[in-house]
């Protein structure tokens, strides 16, 4: 569903409600405000929304320039229309973000339309409601809107896919970038090696998946994501793979950990992988450290149990 300007007149009530760009309800719009019969009263107390009001019918509109998701730092006008005269001679005013504006702010274009002018404006979301003050101290509501700042995506860099032993999936990463402060969706795609076919997939901001079954049987194909929000569009660069080289045999169980004198320590594990020619490596830490080390020697990881024995300059834990 896309992004709904509230100023077509109406405004619908639904808490069900979600845009792509900020992920706000119609009644977050409201949030600040009691909502009665095509009228609004700006309350000093907690306001409400009237639970018997579905849709409210605006005498005019509220609309936002250059449009209703800029990029973040840029100037934005927010404009206000009545289709009648709304309280003859009434002023109009602004509540943006459930603050009142002062008048001083709202430059009077003619006798049916104000405008408030925002400069390097970095608010992520933003609502604003338009209404004015009729005798005797009634407000009625003209209408409102909402509207979004953020970045469009970065590209998509360091893209690496994995198949873990026995899973049915091949898992991607990447670095997403700066934060978008805005909705973005991302999507894995498989292009075939002969470039005839493409498949996409839904994924996160970071990570995805995809099924092995959606995979062609040649096991060779490029792999890219791509992220989309309301201010463009960014793809990583494709990575060309070939199934069979992805595959991360299972991790073996550690069994037994012994230590004796002489800084020596005896690691026993269970292998776990069903691959042949399967090496080990053993690592190891500080007991309160956080960087493992990787011991440059390997062993075949045997049959379904194995042992390596290491001196070690120090006594380390696992």
């Amino acid at each position: 569903m896309s992004s709904k300007t509230l100023g077509d007149n109406e405004f619908v009530k639904s808490s069900n409600l979600r845009y792509i760009s900020c992920h706000v309800s119609y009644m977050q719009a409201f949030n600040g405000a009691r909502v009665g019969f095509g009228y609004l009263e700006i309350q000093q107390s907690q306001p409400y929304l009237s639970a018997d009001i579905d849709t409210i019918h605006c005498p005019g509109k509220v609309w936002t320039e250059p449009a209703s998701t800029i990029q973040m730092g840029q100037n934005i006008t927010i404009n206000c229309h009545s289709d009648k005269d709304v309280c003859q001679n009434a002023k109009k005013r602004m509540r943006l973000n459930q603050r009142e504006v002062e008048d001083r702010l709202v430059s009077v274009i003619n006798k049916t339309t104000v405008q408030l002018q925002l400069h390097n404006y970095n608010i992520s979301f933003s609502t604003v409601i338009c209404y004015t003050v009729c005798p005797p101290e009634k407000n009625q509501i003209i209408c409102g809107t909402e509207f979004c700042v953020g970045h469009s995506p970065d590209m998509p860099a360091n893209l690496t896919c994995v198949v873990y032993e026995y899973s049915d999936n091949m898992t991607c990463t990447w670095d997403p970038g700066k934060n978008t402060q805005l909705s973005t969706r991302y999507n894995l795609y498989l292009k075939s090696f002969q470039g005839e076919e493409n498949k996409t997939f839904p994924a996160n901001n970071a990570s995805g998946t995809i099924p092995l079954s959606q995979m062609w049987k040649n096991k060779t194909f490029y792999v890219g994501v791509c992220a989309e929000n309301h201010l463009g569009t960014n793809c990583s660069e494709e990575l060309y793979v070939h199934l069979d080289d992805l595959v991360v045999p299972a991790t073996p169980i550690i069994i037994q950990i012994i230590d004796s004198p002489l800084f020596k320590t005896t690691i026993q594990w269970e292998k776990q992988t069903a691959i042949n020619e399967t090496y080990c490596e053993e690592r190891y830490k500080e007991k309160t450290g956080e960087t493992w080390q990787n011991l440059l020697l390997y062993s075949m990881c045997g049959g379904f149990w194995g042992q390596l024995t290491r001196m070690v300059a120090k006594r380390w834990s696992s």
